[in-house]
């Protein structure tokens, strides 16, 4: 995919999701960053791009009828490579859930949501193909898209449901049940990930958890279906104002038999309107010290 379609497709969805914004209070949804890495003698500068729009509306009888729109993206400027997947479903409410049937997120990426680790892109992208769910993020990498159908449901302060997805050009089936449950001012999370063609499983625990100003978030994950790796992460954020936060982050992974150490500190500070600025560095005993420095806008 070129630049130039990442920007046209970016400007139809923002031209478009005040339109929706109306029938739909939740509007439109996503971010715009670009971070640059340095490594070593390495270096480079990455524009990632994450943009939804959903829709519930009325139909006939009990049944409402909506769809879900998106796309996430890596674009690197320094190597002109990008990685992008699109996400476009038809979305059936009924009154005890709701089935998207087309290219959908899986119910993981929906329910399950792992901190952000120093606030680094690239150790993202590796930890997200490592701790379910990975089926989004391999879709991605692949420039690829993943089909198929997910179906969720709300009971209170529980959100669970189920998925099965095919990635584009690979064989077999990626099937997900996951569930969400509120507990006070934080979330218990969890879910597991079945391949058909490898037979294997994969999975994932998490736990946030909010006490005023500090946000604190533990998971651990298991991957067979895909890879043989094992990893585990806890992390730490202290708002120190409405503007300024301070994290801190550490994280193991041990991957066929090679086990990784990571830690990593980052300062974000919000400048209003959804503009941000952000500073990390993530450390590991397997590679040189990584630096970020990031800046973007949410909505």
């Amino acid at each position: 995919m070129t630049q130039a379609r990442h920007i046209t497709l970016a400007a139809v969805a923002l031209c478009a999701a005040p339109a929706v914004a109306q029938d739909d209070p939740t509007g439109p949804r996503g971010a715009f960053e670009l971070e640059y890495l340095r490594s070593g003698d390495r270096s480079d500068l990455v524009l990632n791009g994450d943009l939804g729009l959903s829709h519930r509306g009325a139909g006939a009888g009990a049944v409402g009828l909506g769809f879900d729109l998106g796309l996430t993206s890596a674009y690197n400027l320094s190597e002109g490579e990008d990685a992008t997947r699109f996400i476009a479903a038809a979305v059936l409410s009924f009154g005890f859930g709701e089935l998207a049937v087309g290219l959908p997120e899986s119910i993981g990426e929906v329910l399950v949501n792992r901190p952000s680790f120093a606030g680094n892109g690239q150790v993202d992208d590796a930890l997200d193909g490592l701790m379910p769910p990975v089926t989004g993020t391999i879709a991605r990498n692949r420039d690829a898209q993943a089909y198929g159908l997910r179906f969720s449901a709300e009971a209170g302060a529980l959100r669970y449901g189920v998925s099965a997805l095919k990635v584009q050009d690979l064989s077999g089936v990626v099937v997900e049940a996951a569930g969400a449950y509120a507990l006070g001012q934080g979330t218990v999370e969890g879910m597991l990930e079945f391949g058909s063609d490898s037979g294997r499983t994969g999975g994932t625990l998490g736990l946030t958890q909010s006490f005023g100003q500090v946000d604190l978030g533990a998971y651990m994950g298991w991957q067979r279906a895909v890879a043989r790796a094992d990893s585990v992460q806890a992390s730490v954020d202290y708002h120190l104002s409405d503007s300024l936060t301070v994290g801190g982050d550490i994280g193991r992974v041990k991957q066929a038999g090679v086990t990784s150490n990571l830690v990593g500190a980052s300062m974000e500070y919000r400048f209003g309107s959804g503009a941000y600025g952000q500073l990390g560095i993530t450390d590991s005993n397997r590679s040189p010290v990584l630096y970020d420095l990031s800046v973007g806008i949410r909505f």
